[in-house]
């Protein structure tokens, strides 16, 4: 029988391996737990605000000398007083409720930001701050900071607003789509039409097409151009497109009207007249546009641009609104100009 061997306890305790010798302290390569939860937390939420930024979804305080306010041309032609002030009203007390939507701008110094939408919105603000200096709510705007692919996108955005919150006439729509072609945004009128109201019907482009001949013929001689309707501006089109329109301009040009009701009278009167020696004009298909004879950019971004149509020249300001006493300052340099270069 074979005998069992007696361990030694000194002999197991010399085959025990040694205990693992462990720091008190954590492990350099593993942080506290709730360090590690808050650097994640920080960084996603870092994340997220840079994506909301990059999508035009963070609210920014933006001084009003950085942003352009004739950044794009507008499609309301006019605000009414009333509406004006009852808007600043609202905003001196209850403070600036709807941001205003801006593009990054590469526009001379100090402009680092154009307008897109909310033009009635900053102008309130604007306006506020001249008459209350001593309010620092009225130094800045609300904003947010939109990307649009190119020049084209944000007047798309602008007319898409305003489609929605204003009520703007065809007048006014055919108005920017023929100055945004002028301004060579889009090629022509016809896709400055399609790419600004895709969202209408063909029917209303089609409409707002024949009222651009209303604006390119008649857009200076009108004293209340919002206020040609749907029905008169279709048949001023039409006469246009038959040769009336150097005669509509006349009549325009030689009355005087108090009100709208009075200008679209004398229009309605002019149409119904006959007249035998009209000739058809040969432009009955696609809406075209004659580029200035001479056209200059100011640095905040408004134009300058002189057109000749039929022996008669025009100039034409876009980009801002004259003020009254501006209008009264050019005119009086113009005078000066012209007295200068007239024969002695």
């Amino acid at each position: 029988m074979a005998r069992r061997k007696r361990l030694d306890p000194t002999e197991l305790a010399a085959n025990r391996p040694a205990p693992e010798a462990k720091s008190m302290g954590m492990p350099d390569a593993a942080a506290p737990p709730i360090a590690r939860v808050a650097g994640e937390s920080a960084g996603g939420g870092a994340r997220a605000l840079a994506m909301a930024d990059e999508a035009g979804r963070l609210l920014h305080a933006i001084p009003l000398s950085s942003i352009n306010i004739a950044h794009l041309t507008r499609d309301r032609i006019s605000a009414t007083d009333d509406g004006m002030q009852a808007l600043r009203a609202s905003i001196l007390e209850h403070g600036q409720r709807m941001p205003v939507e801006v593009m990054q701008s590469d526009a001379q110094p100090p402009y680092h930001f154009g307008l897109i939408s909310g033009y009635r919105r900053m102008q309130a603000v604007v306006e506020l701050a001249a008459q209350h200096p001593e309010d620092t709510r009225f130094t800045t705007i609300k904003a947010f900071i939109r990307q649009p692919d190119d020049l084209r996108g944000a007047y798309v955005a602008m007319v898409e607003e305003n489609e929605i919150r204003e009520d703007v006439s065809h007048f006014e729509r055919a108005r920017v789509a023929l100055m945004a072609a002028q301004a060579e945004v889009f090629e022509s009128v016809e896709e400055a039409v399609n790419a600004l109201y895709a969202a209408g019907s063909k029917a209303r482009r089609s409409k707002i097409r024949s009222f651009v001949l209303v604006v390119q013929e008649l857009g200076n001689a009108l004293t209340y151009p919002q206020s040609v309707n749907e029905r008169l501006g279709l048949r001023l089109a039409e006469a246009i497109r038959a040769g009336q329109g150097a005669r509509l301009a006349q009549v325009l040009s030689e009355g005087s009207f108090e009100d709208a009701a009075g200008q679209n009278a004398v229009l309605d009167a002019a149409l119904n007249a006959k007249v035998s020696h009209a000739k058809p004009s040969r432009n009955t298909g696609k809406v075209s546009y004659a580029k200035p004879l001479f056209e200059h950019r100011l640095p905040n971004g408004a134009t300058v641009a002189l057109h000749r149509t039929g022996g008669i020249s025009r100039l034409e300001f876009a980009g801002h609104e004259l003020t009254p006493h501006q209008a009264q300052m050019l005119a009086g340099a113009l005078e000066v100009i012209l007295e200068s270069d007239s024969p002695k």
